[in-house]
């Protein structure tokens, strides 16, 4: 499916941010498979990897690790080093994994920076931005 609201809705780019507009080097459009939370278990990693599988057979070049990824974690593992197999695993088969994320709007810019460090440490090419939960000044930031 394409979609062309975004760009049919919003206003340009800043150019002082992105002088060259939609075509950045670092946008990478692409589709995407996503499993809410409520049609499987998101702390189910051994499931992540299926749909990591389903994504390569539509031919998608992304999938989104949605809420409960963090759930990953265990005794002798966090969540990051499990993302880092997903994205490891999922690479083999060309696909980016992006991860669901409502933390932006509650974090310092310092929790900002070290947890986006550590969504790309693992691999992460994207991240879905979801509940911001209001539309104030500080959450639209």
């Amino acid at each position: 499916m394409n979609c062309d609201i975004v760009h049919n809705v919003c206003p340009a780019p800043d150019p002082a941010y992105y002088p060259d507009g939609i075509q950045a080097s670092w946008i990478k459009p692409g589709k995407a498979t996503w499993s809410w939370w409520h049609d499987a278990d998101p702390a189910d990693f051994e499931l992540q990897k299926e749909y990591v599988d389903e994504a390569a057979d539509l031919n998608c070049q992304y999938y989104v690790a949605d809420g409960g990824w963090w759930g990953w974690a265990d005794a002798n593992h966090d969540e990051y080093y499990y993302l880092k197999q997903l994205c490891d695993y999922a690479a083999q088969k060309n696909i980016g994994i992006h991860v669901w994320s409502w933390l932006g709007s509650y974090m310092s810019s310092w929790d900002r920076a070290w947890f986006y460090g550590k969504l790309t440490d693992a691999g992460a090419v994207g991240v879905k931005f979801d509940f911001n939960n209001s539309e104030s000044p500080e959450s639209v930031q």
